[in-house]
């Protein structure tokens, strides 16, 4: 990553073509809401032409308006929805956002290996990188005479000349998007376009290695620590969801705000977390056990608060939310007629797990603890 704000970012150079890209991941609230989102902003300068794309431009930072490319992001979506983590692998919003710090040619199709390389510095689950390239297609005469060339990453004067021009984006599988546009010729033919897309297929190639040695996929520990961010999900039985979610979510928000990490649950037990590292996730997971498991473990001991008192015993609650159930018979040596008359809500107080019921119910003991 080349930022520490966003949860991934990338800067690719490819030229004079500069692309800045960020990955931004948010909570799913809405299930129907898109999951990847991408928008390609170009800055067009006052300045004129004869001072545009220099490094005194760039410095003076004379980039007076913002043009939003609603095709280039339309296309770069495209090429990367192929490889993108359903909601059930990962059940969050992607807001993706493209910045062309110089534009001389195949800015979308730098974008898409751009936001591919974000996404997974940002722990986005892809299943491979997606790179993309551009061939301009060149007709230096017509009819029988004509010979056809293919310009690779055309350029942007090259473009005012070409008879059209292939955008190709893909894996090492297969490829991802395939468009033709900017046609200029009615003699193009089938075969022209497929050479074309041959072509720019053979030049993505050695990206997709480069954009692989960066930014790793695996899930190896030097690889996960190298990254902005990190995902990581577990498995808990499902009637025990509601202890993990807590009273009114209170749970789940304690876990994000101890850790920093975004948690979602699904119906079927599957709990995922998103966090700014892997140690981050780790803890959060960790947590979300206990919470499962009821987070009491038999023989050990623990300060808990009088959260209920009732007839037969008192429902008490631990520090980390986690509640537990204190019979009567289990209060002190002595026989106690009514609970109400050795504790009070709120009372704090030291007792051991001494087992758990058919539930998963930590049933505990204050005699357990105090002397004979």
């Amino acid at each position: 990553g080349v930022y520490k704000g966003p949860h991934g970012s990338c800067h690719i150079q490819r030229g004079n073509t500069q692309i800045v890209s960020t990955t931004q991941v948010i909570a799913a609230h809405n299930s129907l809401k898109r999951i990847l989102t991408v928008n390609q902003m170009t800055p067009v300068s006052a300045a004129s032409p004869q001072f545009r794309n220099n490094q005194t431009h760039f410095r003076a930072m004379e980039f007076d308006l913002i043009r939003g490319d609603i095709d280039c992001s339309a296309l770069i979506e495209q090429a990367l929805f192929p490889v993108f983590p359903g909601p059930k692998e990962f059940p969050y919003v992607v807001n993706a956002l493209t910045q062309v710090v110089s534009g001389d040619g195949a800015q979308s199709m730098s974008a898409v290996a751009s936001s591919s390389v974000a996404l997974a510095d940002g722990g986005v689950p892809i299943t491979c990188h997606v790179a993309g390239s551009t061939v301009g297609i060149l007709k230096t005469h017509s009819g029988k005479d004509a010979v056809v060339h293919n310009l690779v990453d055309t350029l942007c004067m090259e473009e005012d000349i070409i008879d059209g021009k292939v955008s190709v984006a893909g894996a090492r599988g297969g490829l991802t998007l395939a468009c033709l546009n900017g046609v200029r010729s009615s003699e193009l033919s089938l075969e022209t376009v497929i050479a074309a897309v041959q072509a720019a297929e053979s030049d993505a190639l050695p990206l997709l290695d480069r954009m692989d040695a960066i930014s790793p996929l695996n899930r190896e520990p030097e690889t996960l620590q190298n990254r902005t961010s990190c995902h990581a999900k577990t498995r808990v039985p499902k009637e025990t969801i509601g202890r993990v979610i807590g009273p009114g979510g209170s749970k789940i928000k304690w876990v994000e705000s101890e850790t920093g990490a975004i948690g979602s649950i699904r119906d079927d037990g599957w709990v995922h977390v998103y966090g700014r590292s892997q140690k981050c996730c780790d803890v959060a997971i960790k947590m979300i056990v206990e919470a499962s498991s009821g987070g009491i473990s038999i023989g050990n001991t623990y300060t808990v608060k009088v959260k209920k008192i009732m007839d037969y015993g008192a429902l008490v609650e631990l520090q980390s939310g986690a509640t537990g159930w204190l019979h009567i018979s289990e209060l002190c040596n002595e026989r106690v007629a009514n609970m109400s008359d050795k504790l009070s809500v709120g009372e704090e107080m030291e007792v051991i797990c001494i087992g758990k019921d058919v539930k998963g119910n930590a049933k505990l003991s204050r005699k357990a603890l105090l002397k004979k």
